[in-house]
């Protein structure tokens, strides 16, 4: 799942510009027992849910 951030440079470094970065969310999950239709639940039950889980503001 990829979305578009704005990112502001350090002062001094390059420019003091925001810049679009693109930005990741990732699911891990340590279970080596789990098979194919797990991870496709826990993903899409994660997805559903993310503003449950990362809160409003995505922090």
């Amino acid at each position: 799942m990829y979305e578009l951030k704005k990112a502001v440079t350090e002062s001094g470094w390059l420019s003091d510009s925001k810049v679009k970065v693109p930005c990741t969310k990732t699911l891990v999950i340590a279970n080596t027992d789990a098979g194919d239709d797990m991870l496709e639940t826990a993903s899409t039950v994660l997805l559903k849910n993310l503003s449950r889980v990362l809160g409003t503001n995505g922090k």
